[in-house]
């Protein structure tokens, strides 16, 4: 079942005027951590209200299978779910709750989050694109490039374990006795990223939506004692970006991948595995519909640009974050006349850096390293309007068809869908 008496508190006690700001104090995408190692019977402070399991038995649980279906939000799981054998299976089996994402309500943010149980601010690592001023460059975190795709591992005085630095929830569990095993796509399974965050977890590739499943079933099966599963991907979010929310590709790949969990794991799974193991089903964020034919240029404004701070080469710093949530990176003295006139010219949220860091948006802690988050943070008012640049060769966004990473309601609003296994058969 849906829990909608938590989906209304948290529009109604949202603090930003039309978005849905995020609650790191109780329903947040960054206490899943927590509430796992807690299940698993560590010890964790920072974890989810324990009404996200009321009505499902944890007793007898073992094992942990978290199923990660990036860009799988909770307003489509409202909108799709129903119609889709497995998820149907889950709603009327067990309890989904609406949390609110992380912000920016970004990928690389949200796996930083679920891999290491610290917020964006804590662990520093706020969006796909952020400068970092240790080696003058824009780095794109997850796959470790330079924003010109010129790979970083090979850098001296920049190393992957350089983007996070500190414990992760594999560590913990490990000191603990307790395994991991990570379950990703080949074409990510072996990146420095991955490698790097899930070093105390076994690894395993998987080729599709069929196969993943099989590999999630197997290692449910071959294991013994405790053990967390953590189970990704990201096909849902590629359709959606090219094709848009509603589109038939969109409802195609949620299909592959409850037809899928339907074959290869609910049908074939062991009775007694499925006892011991508590099924939880995730995402980042959703997605909206982008609104790609009027992209608002900030390099277009000459208070912008002629503003922004400088490389060593003298080369402007380019905007970083991404088009549903700008970071700008402004020259000392120049930001509140940057901020003002950006505050009148568009129909955004425009704020000191430090202020969204004071109303907690970026959640609560120390920042790790406070100069990957600039010194302004817009975030669109529209749902679907994308703030960005048009400069030299970089990717503009004009092929969008859906995106994240703001905070309206489709972007803000994950799933918590907890569930034991052995009901779903």
């Amino acid at each position: 079942m849906f829990d909608e008496k938590v989906e209304n508190r948290i529009l109604q006690e949202s603090d930003i005027n039309k978005l849905v700001t995020p609650r790191y104090e109780d329903y947040s995408f960054a206490n899943i951590p927590g509430t796992i190692k807690n299940i698993l019977g560590l010890d964790a402070e920072d974890s989810l209200p324990e009404s996200v399991l009321s009505d499902v038995d944890t007793g007898s649980v073992e094992k942990v299978a978290v199923v990660f279906v990036d860009a799988f939000g909770y307003t489509q799981w409202k909108d799709y779910g129903k119609d889709l054998d497995f998820f149907e299976k889950v709603i009327n089996k067990g309890k989904v709750t609406p949390l609110t994402a992380v912000y920016p309500s970004e990928t690389a943010a949200a796996v930083t989050t679920i891999n290491t149980g610290l917020t964006p601010l804590q662990h520093s690592v706020p969006s796909w694109r952020v400068y970092v001023e240790e080696i003058d460059e824009i780095v794109r975190t997850l796959p470790f490039t330079t924003i010109d795709k010129q790979d970083l591992s090979e850098h001296n005085d920049f190393r992957v374990g350089d983007l996070y630095e500190g414990n992760t929830i594999y560590n913990d569990l490990k000191s603990h006795g307790i395994g991991s095993t990570a379950i990703l796509p080949g074409d990510i399974s072996g990146s420095d990223y991955n490698s790097a965050v899930m070093n105390d977890a076994s690894m395993i590739s998987f080729e599709n939506s069929f196969d993943m499943a099989l590999k999630l079933r197997t290692e449910l099966e071959d294991s013994s004692g405790k053990e967390y599963l953590h189970c990704y991907t990201g096909q849902v979010d590629s359709a959606l970006h090219q094709y848009g929310p509603g589109s038939e590709e969109h409802i195609s790949q949620l299909e592959s991948v409850s037809q899928a969990l339907s074959k290869q794991l609910i049908e074939k799974v062991d009775k007694d595995t499925a006892e011991k193991t508590l099924m939880i089903l995730i995402a980042d964020h959703g997605q909206t519909e982008a609104d790609s034919e009027e992209i608002i240029d900030l390099l277009g404004f000459d208070t912008v640009k002629k503003n922004l701070k400088r490389d060593n080469s003298g080369d402007i710093i380019l905007p970083t974050g991404g088009p549903r949530t700008v970071i700008l990176h402004v020259e000392q003295g120049k930001v509140d006349g940057v901020r003002d006139f950006l505050d009148q010219e568009l129909e955004a949220k425009v704020l000191r850096t430090e202020k969204a860091i004071s109303k907690g948006l970026f959640g609560g802690g120390h920042a790790n390293k406070r100069n990957r988050f600039g010194e302004i943070v817009i975030i669109p008012d529209e749902s679907g309007k994308m703030i960005w640049y048009d400069y030299q060769d970089y990717k503009t966004y004009e092929e969008y068809k859906g995106h994240h990473g703001g905070m309206s309601k489709e972007e803000m609003l994950v799933p918590f869908a907890a569930v034991k296994l052995d009901e779903l058969i």
